[in-house]
């Protein structure tokens, strides 16, 4: 047993360093950005949304480059036309792709070249291999619910993460508008159709659901009696017991509004615990500085009624780590570990989350909102896990670290 310990110590350590120090989160080179807007009725050929359609366009192209995300989601996309437009004007390194389907038809049809459509616009140097459907779009509960045909459109694609083209999911949806029972129902009930299919065949995916949720995460827009948000069951729970985590919340606890007119947050980013660890905390927000480079839009609502939303993710937080000499340091322990892992702190942290995570950047523990202060110890209890090579990630509102760690 000595003998296999030293081999399996020498062969961890070749690779990393055994331990590592809190540093402080940055936005450094490799991190990507993701922004959901709904645009009102983009280039509508009649009486909806701005009134003047071309400076709505030229509008939309500067939020579009001052935002300098690496990929859109997009609501309410009515001219193709002019989509392609903004399109060409970035670049060849983007590309987009719009939704098959309307709440009033499908391709090609007078209804949905009329109608609000979802479309992905995306940089191909950062999400390689795209491909795209509608969701759940055999289900005619679904199509009642999200609209009258209005499904999630999925995007799949391969993104870097940790130095490896990994594949991610990132579902924008426009949910059923409206403040009635019926409007609450329809995205209560859709979501809940949406939440099976992530159980069903996305339990262990990497997602992202991102779009106009027509409703708060934390209670409802609509008057009903439980005022419970249409979204619980997404936002609570998934299938292997680990939490979607709604990056957004803390905006709407923050008093923030996502439309001009309408004082919610009801634009939302929320991503699957495998996503989680490579955000950037305190990153997702309601984007009210757009204003500074379109000074009336708010004023004179010559863009949209809505702001977008945007959140940040680090792609190598297996890798840009600083080291630490073992001798030097021992707040986590033991090394090698079994059953649980000790972390002892040497200064506060807040709200801090850790997680277990594989060589494959798999989430395989988390333990969420604690705080925890100087000197003070906290026990992991963890999940039976196979032997070898994982990461300790811890983070905190100013704080993001990853140790590796050896299981025997």
């Amino acid at each position: 047993m000595t003998i296999l310990f030293l081999r399996l110590f020498r062969l961890f350590t070749l690779n990393i360093a055994f331990l590592v120090t809190l540093s402080s989160a940055t936005f450094g080179q490799r991190s990507i950005s993701i922004v959901s807007w709904n645009v009102q009725y983009f280039g509508a050929p009649y009486n909806s949304g701005p009134t003047d359609k071309d400076l709505q366009e030229a509008n939309v192209l500067k939020v579009i480059r001052y935002l300098n995300a690496d990929v859109y989601g997009l609501c309410e996309i009515i001219d193709t036309v002019r989509l392609r437009r903004i399109k060409d004007s970035l670049g060849s390194q983007f590309s987009f792709t719009i939704a098959p389907y309307s709440s009033n038809g499908g391709f090609g049809t007078l209804g949905w070249r009329q109608s609000q459509k979802l479309a992905f616009l995306y940089r191909t140097d950062v999400f390689k291999n795209a491909r795209f459907r509608g969701m759940m779009m055999n289900s005619t509960a679904a199509d009642f619910n999200w609209a009258s045909g209005r499904f999630p459109f999925l995007m799949t694609a391969d993104m870097l993460l940790n130095g490896k083209w990994e594949e991610v999911q990132l579902i924008l949806i426009h949910a059923k508008s409206g403040t009635t029972e019926t409007d609450y129902l329809k995205r209560k009930n859709g979501a809940q159709e949406l939440k099976d299919t992530l159980d069903a065949f996305y339990s262990e995916k990497r997602v992202f659901i991102i779009g106009d949720y027509n409703d708060e995460l934390h209670r409802t827009i609509a008057a009903v009696a439980e005022n419970t948000s249409p979204y619980k069951m997404i936002v609570a729970d998934s299938t292997d017991n680990d939490h979607y985590r709604s990056l957004t919340l803390q905006e709407s606890y923050a008093g923030v509004q996502s439309m001009i007119n309408f004082p919610n947050v009801i634009d939302h980013h929320l991503v699957s615990n495998e996503i989680y660890p490579y955000y950037v905390m305190q990153s997702a927000r309601v984007r009210t500085d757009v204003t500074t480079v379109v000074p009336d839009f708010v004023t004179m609502r010559t863009t949209s009624d809505h702001y977008p939303v945007s959140s940040v993710y680090r792609t190598d937080i297996l890798t840009s780590i600083t080291t630490m000499d073992i001798n030097r340091a021992s707040f986590v322990y033991p090394i090698p570990f079994n059953s649980s892992l000790v972390f002892q702190a040497r200064e506060q942290f807040l709200n801090a989350s850790f997680s277990i995570i594989d060589m494959n950047g798999r989430v395989l523990y988390q333990k969420h909102n604690q705080t925890v202060h100087a000197g003070d110890q906290l026990t992991l209890l963890l999940p039976p896990l196979k032997s070898g090579s994982y990461y300790l990630v811890i983070q905190a509102a100013t704080k993001r670290s990853c140790i590796p760690i050896l299981h025997l």
